[in-house]
């Protein structure tokens, strides 16, 4: 028979989901450099594309005048510049195609990059809205019990004062709801209700419920920073 200890599956360790979250993040970083290197790298070559067509139009005209002068040399070095030109034409144009699409690129990386780091930001609100409402539970449950025992204390006073075994001034001690404020004072508390002792309850949520609601409307940072602010 199988010992409970071998039964048991190995526990996950509880880096694992971080450690895939930072390895992913670095994969996304190393596409953005990757795109960046490669525009930066595409711009390199286009440039002395550029320069050299900038430099056929003069030498052209000094060609094309020679050669309308009957210079045969001329006009044969007039014709291999005129492929020259359509040679890098051809290439700045693929070589400014590619530039766009390697832009194209990194701002999809960068948006991917974004979209990333948003969710995980929003995973991580979520979580500390879990541990915010189990708070709030442990809160609501505390109250409950508080009162329960403001009330168990009466009965129980009542039923000490029936036994008839205190003097009068002793009885007089367990005074009224005063005592209770007292305590409440005593444990720091005097700043927990702001309202009136006659307040009734009608009407008042829990603050679990309280904080359900506001935790509900967890959004993207990202569409949270296009909402236009109240304050």
């Amino acid at each position: 028979m199988k010992s409970t200890a071998a039964r048991k599956k190995p526990a996950t360790a509880p880096n694992d989901v971080e450690a895939a979250a930072t390895a992913v993040a670095s994969l996304e970083q190393l596409a953005i450099e990757a795109a960046g290197a490669t525009v930066a790298s595409l711009n390199q070559r286009l440039a002395p594309a550029e320069d050299q067509k900038a430099s056929i139009a003069p030498r052209r005209k000094v060609l094309a005048f020679e050669a309308h002068d009957g210079n045969e040399e001329a006009a044969a070095a007039l014709s291999a510049l005129n492929a020259e030109e359509m040679d890098v034409d051809f290439r700045i144009k693929s070589l400014r195609d590619a530039v766009d699409e390697a832009r194209r690129r990194e701002v999809v990386a960068r948006r991917h990059a974004d979209t990333a780091d948003d969710e995980k930001t929003l995973a991580e609100a979520k979580e500390l809205a879990d541990d915010l409402l189990k708070i709030a539970a442990e809160f609501d449950a505390a109250l409950a019990l508080v009162a329960n025992l403001r009330d168990r204390r009466e009965v129980v006073i009542s039923r000490l004062l029936d036994k008839r075994c205190l003097p009068p001034h002793a009885r007089l001690g367990f005074g009224g709801p005063e005592r209770t404020d007292e305590a409440i004072r005593a444990a720091g508390l005097q700043n927990l209700y702001n309202g009136s002792r006659y307040d009734n309850s009608n009407g008042a949520r829990k603050l679990a419920e309280i904080d359900r609601e506001v935790a509900s409307k967890l959004q993207l940072p990202s569409a949270v920073a296009k909402m236009r602010s109240i304050f």
